[in-house]
């Protein structure tokens, strides 16, 4: 590479449609409900794939929902919902607004680099007099790879009684868990003035956060000729968690897939530091509202 003849590219290049494309989405879903006065279900299967306007970024996602309802005699109801979902997605490298990501990296290119240079490589700004700026197209490609995946499980279940005429008592949980990771490798860019000709890097992320909130109310709510009493009062309790750590490390062996492991590299291990949030909360509320 460091021999690597790049030819002017006199008609100039324009980087903006060289990253940017029309993208297609898919959007599929499947469901089945049904049911009769003693209970209802539903089910739903889904599936989207939304291309990002960007090349070599993405976003995909497999999801599935159920809901039921049952009424127990005539005064208990009880009911959940659940759904789980796994996303994959590629974002875009350098975050959205960042300085160092592609799109600002097109704007600073002089459009007399081409994209590639004589043997089909990564042109670059190595020619000198030219720019800093790193070719958006290399850094795409190379961070095409570098996706992160998120698991998240949504559930909840409620209990409803007619203690009497009027009066209805409820409680109802929800609990929520998600597992993201995030992979990232630094590939050389021996093309660019400030590059890296021979440096590779790994950064590996990984996080978790569950939470759940849990309320009681007693509601009351009747008619009297022209006038209508409605109160209610209950409590709601709220814990949510969250933990995040992560690492990298440099000088691999290889840039494939097969070493993008931690333990893989010879040099620089840095670990990031464990990142724990908790809260917790306990209320309770009271509302009363009579129209005449």
């Amino acid at each position: 590479v460091d021999n690597a003849i790049t030819k002017a590219d006199k008609e100039g290049t324009n980087y903006f449609d060289e990253i940017f494309r029309t993208a297609p989405m898919t959007n599929l879903t499947l469901g089945a409900s049904g049911g009769n006065e003693q209970g209802q279900y539903g089910i739903s299967l889904g599936y989207l794939n939304q291309q990002g306007t960007v090349i070599h970024t993405d976003y995909e996602r497999y999801n599935l929902r159920v809901n039921t309802l049952f009424r127990i005699r005539d005064r208990i109801r009880v009911g959940e919902n659940f759904s789980l979902s796994y996303g994959n997605k590629v974002g875009l490298p350098g975050g959205i607004n960042g300085s160092g990501n592609a799109i600002s990296h097109a704007f600073r290119s002089p459009s007399i680099i081409p994209v590639y240079d004589e043997e089909g490589n990564f042109a670059g700004s190595k020619g000198g007099n030219l720019t800093n700026a790193a070719n958006p197209v290399a850094i795409l490609f190379r961070g095409k790879d570098n996706n992160s995946t998120s698991l998240r499980a949504l559930g909840g279940a409620f209990l409803e009684l007619d203690l009497i005429e009027g009066l209805t008592a409820k409680t109802a949980i929800n609990i929520n868990v998600e597992n993201w990771e995030f992979k990232g490798f630094q590939f050389p860019n021996p093309e660019d003035i400030e590059g890296n000709p021979t440096g590779t890097r790994l950064s590996q992320d990984q996080g978790r956060g569950t939470s759940w909130t849990w309320y009681n109310t007693l509601k009351y709510d009747r008619s009297f000729g022209v006038h209508n009493v409605t109160a209610l009062v209950g409590t709601e309790a709220i814990e949510s968690n969250y933990h995040q750590f992560g690492g990298s490390r440099s000088s691999f062996f290889s840039t494939s897939q097969d070493y993008w492991y931690l333990n893989a590299g010879e040099e620089g291990f840095s670990a990031k530091l464990a990142t724990l949030l908790a809260w917790e909360s306990v209320s309770d509320k009271g509302v009363n509202d009579v129209v005449t």
